[in-house]
């Protein structure tokens, strides 16, 4: 499929998740980086960059840098996590990242969810160790690889960077039999659908706000002096609850009146909003 000369990056941590999606797209070896595997056809690029927040944050960020990266183009980390809960997610479930920690790297993020799809949402936990103890984990899944799509906020709008995890276990009740490709093999034709569909969008198709709308999120812009980064990734948040019916004004109205002293209340109540966003 033509996805008009974007290019889809596809980041997973072992060459056991990377055998399926490299038949299904009939990637071939780049020979010319040394570095780290990396695989590619017209329109994706996937490359191993081995297990660990730390290891994935090098390969992702040695990979864009060393890309042409256009601003329609896309970024997956794709692979496998743990279920917290047998409640929530059944074995082989795809489930699509809607906040994502790594306590030890001090990462906090809330990817956009502004794409309809027909897959579960959850939150993920990166780590850098096996976790022994349950009271470390405070979110849906575990993985120890998905919080280095930091990197790829470098390079590309956080909307076009998606988690994509498929449920492989079930945490302190690890299957040593997991069939890591069969887990991909069944669901790599629906993720790459979802994919494809993402890719075709203009990422910056409007949302018609109501004129109290914008006019409440200038003005908390302004009051919280948010830099750049904070801004972009503050407005498609917005953009998020705007789409899921939220009320705007309510949300941001009850932080007008309060004095702010310091940048770090300033991401306190950024972080609040997020919570209230993604629930």
């Amino acid at each position: 499929m033509d996805v008009g000369g974007k290019m889809i990056y596809i980041a997973v941590a072992m060459a056991s998740e990377a055998q399926e999606i490299i038949k299904f797209y009939n990637l071939k070896k780049d020979n010319t980086i040394k570095k780290f595997q990396v695989f590619k056809n017209s329109e994706v690029t996937l490359i191993i960059t081995g297990i660990g927040v730390v290891n994935s944050l090098i390969a992702v960020t040695y990979l864009l840098t060393t890309e042409d990266i256009n601003s329609r183009d896309i970024f997956i980390n794709l692979g496998i996590a743990g279920a917290k809960s047998r409640e929530k997610y059944e074995i082989g479930n795809v489930v699509i990242a809607n906040k994502i920690l790594d306590r030890g790297n001090n990462i906090e993020i809330y990817p956009d969810m502004i794409f309809e799809h027909q897959f579960k949402e959850g939150s993920l936990q990166s780590f850098s160790h096996v976790v022994k103890d349950e009271k470390e984990v405070e979110t849906d899944m575990v993985d120890m690889e998905g919080a280095a799509v930091k990197a790829a906020a470098l390079f590309m709008e956080t909307s076009r960077i998606f988690v994509i995890k498929i449920i492989s276990d079930y945490l302190f009740n690890v299957d040593n039999n997991i069939d890591i490709q069969l887990l991909l093999k069944n669901n790599i034709s629906q993720i790459s659908d979802w994919i494809y569909k993402v890719a075709s969008y203009n990422q910056n198709f409007e949302i018609e706000y109501e004129d109290y709308e914008r006019e409440i999120i200038e003005k908390f812009i302004l009051k919280m002096n948010l830099t750049e980064s904070m801004k972009s990734s503050f407005l498609s948040n917005i953009k998020y609850y705007k789409l899921s019916d939220g009320d705007i004004y309510s949300l941001l109205n009850k932080y007008m009146n309060l004095e702010i002293k310091a940048k770090k209340e300033v991401k306190k109540i950024l972080d609040e909003i997020n919570k209230q966003i993604i629930k």
